[in-house]
């Protein structure tokens, strides 16, 4: 992915690393994740058993 300078950081992003088990897992655990963590100018790897989290470019 190449970033451009005159555009700004997206707000967040956010990658699931698991295949779900049924169509409603991811809703069903993401919610409580979300709860725990900022989102917002981070780049978040959610997986089953882990949580990272690295800062997106400034802007």
């Amino acid at each position: 992915m190449r970033l451009i300078a005159d555009e700004p950081s997206p707000a967040g992003i956010v990658l699931l690393r698991f295949r779900p088990l049924s169509p409603t897992e991811a809703a069903e655990l993401l919610p409580p994740v979300f709860k725990t963590i900022t989102l917002e100018g981070y780049f978040t790897v959610v997986a089953r058993r882990d949580i990272r989290q690295r800062l997106l470019p400034p802007q």
